[in-house]
């Protein structure tokens, strides 16, 4: 398996939670450091990245020069990145770089150094010819059939380009699409011959092998192409799998997601059901068919919440938006139904499903962290004028088994004496909040008593449990004096058996 992918498909594989807008920029270059590197791979074909020092007076010196080059770029949908070196560590190991400033276009995730001059003209020039699609010209029709033949899925364009006009087209729309093959037909025979009609004299057909469609586009402008391999590039029911995940979170397509086992009869009956809504809803939704106990689907299914006993389960899944948003169908499944239910989603007349777990009994939850659910959280958090630490965690977490015990003993300390202050937890593998994801674990969250409807502070988890309780001591509004709290004396048991996260 690629180095690249490697390092970074275990990231993909456990986070199902996408940012709408991961990578801030700076004049038309996105900044990228090892938090959403990873999706970064995954979600465009080419970067170019420029690896700098901040400090390093060259750098400084080349990045507004790069800042052009990415203007001038970005009509044509080239990306380009920089990452800061000290801030992105693992990165600048990864890829073995040494001098500042370097750069690396990394095509389908495979790294290729640039070591020519830095200059715009030649960096862009190089990176074009880096990047060059390669077409097929097919002059007759044994050549077409053979190359239809030979693939799954692909893309022809039938007519005459002698300006490279429609060619400019397919290269501004190819950067934003998966490697496809690609054909171009100029034989007038072949025109005529597989034209919808005799006054279409320049067109692109999407040949798929796995629906046995063909599919026709007339509109030639790159934005057009781009939608037109996005609606039918897929099957019309795809089978939830590693393979075909990015679909649903790398491409960001809203997703109506049917919930099933091979185990039980409704598995063949679902392909069917959704076979026969696609014309209705395509548009607007990929559908998936998802076994929910195997493979990727298992955590597709914890993500939304699907348990043995309510399946068959539909969902729609929207990964637009920062926090992906679930949509929960009730109601008999068919496809009038679901139809409607499709529109009740795209007209913003379904609010989002959030998982909770059930709100524990009083009597146990009297301990020194206090439990939070989705069903508590506003109330217990955000519906009080209380200082709130919120401890997100997923039960399997190393990092949360190592910390949470000189957190429980943190609580204990601060409970007595401090009556408007909550260390709380939560379980963020079975509990939704609708206000941000929970993507990392642990996450610890505070919610200062008189600032409940700002943005809360982040504690950093790599910090000790000593910082914390500063951390605390200096955000709360509920002041905690430090008469009554001497941190030398009631810490040193924690400060002893501590272990970072």
């Amino acid at each position: 398996m690629n180095k690249i992918i490697f390092f970074y498909s275990l990231i993909f594989l456990i986070s199902l939670i996408l940012c709408k807008e991961p990578y801030p920029s700076e004049k038309d270059v996105l900044l990228i450091d090892e938090n959403n590197f990873g999706f970064a791979l995954r979600e465009f074909k080419y970067i170019l990245i420029l690896f700098y020092s901040a400090d390093d007076p060259n750098c400084q010196e080349f990045i507004p020069e790069y800042e052009k080059i990415a203007s001038t770029l970005k009509k044509d949908n080239y990306v380009l990145a920089k990452i800061d070196s000290d801030k992105s560590p693992q990165i600048i190991r990864h890829f073995n770089v040494q001098i500042f400033p370097s750069i690396m276009l990394l095509k389908k995730t495979s790294p290729i150094d640039y070591k020519g001059e830095k200059k715009q003209e030649q960096i862009i020039s190089w990176l074009k010819e880096q990047t060059k699609k390669e077409y097929k010209i097919l002059g007759t029709k044994e050549e077409l059939e053979e190359f239809k033949k030979q693939h799954d899925l692909c893309l022809i364009f039938f007519g005459k380009d002698d300006n490279n006009k429609i060619r400019n087209e397919i290269d501004r729309a190819e950067r934003k699409m998966d490697d496809m093959p690609m054909g171009m037909v100029n034989s007038e025979e072949l025109i005529k011959e597989n034209a919808k009609s005799e006054d279409k004299k320049e067109y692109f057909i999407l040949f798929t092998k796995f629906d046995e469609q063909k599919y026709y586009l007339h509109d030639l402008k790159s934005e057009k192409i781009i939608d037109f391999y996005n609606l039918y590039s897929t099957p019309k029911v795809i089978d939830f799998a590693a393979q075909t995940s990015p679909v649903l979170f790398n491409k960001r397509f809203p997703s109506l997601v049917f919930f099933t086992s091979k185990k039980i009869k409704n598995w063949d009956e679902s392909k069917e059901l959704l076979t026969k809504l696609w014309p209705k809803v395509n548009k607007k939704v990929k559908l998936f068919r998802a076994n929910y106990d195997e493979g990727m689907s298992v955590k597709l299914s914890e993500f939304c919440g699907v348990k043995d006993e309510n399946i068959p389960k539909i969902f729609i899944v929207d990964p637009i938006s920062e926090n992906p948003f679930k949509y929960e169908f009730k109601g008999e499944i068919n496809e009038e139904n679901l139809v409607k239910f499709v529109d009740d989603w795209e007209n913003k007349k379904l609010k989002p499903f959030l998982r909770s777990e059930p709100v524990p009994d009083p009597e146990d939850n009297d301990g020194d962290v206090y439990i939070v659910v989705g069903k508590t959280f506003k109330k217990e958090v955000l519906d009080n004028d209380k200082d709130v630490l919120m401890y997100f965690y997923a039960p399997w977490c190393k990092h949360c088994k190592e910390f949470y015990p000189n957190y429980e003993k943190l609580a204990r300390k601060l409970k007595a004496k401090n009556h408007n202050l909550i260390m709380a937890k939560m379980d963020a593998t079975e509990n939704d909040i609708e206000y941000y994801p929970i993507n990392k674990y642990p996450t610890i969250k505070f919610y200062p008593g008189n600032a409940k409807n700002k943005e809360p502070l982040h504690f950093n988890n790599r910090q000790t449990i000593v910082e914390l309780l500063d951390f605390i001591k200096s955000k709360a509004y509920h002041k905690i004096n430090d008469e009554d709290y001497d941190t030398k004396k009631d810490v040193l048991e924690i400060v002893h058996e501590e272990t970072d996260l």
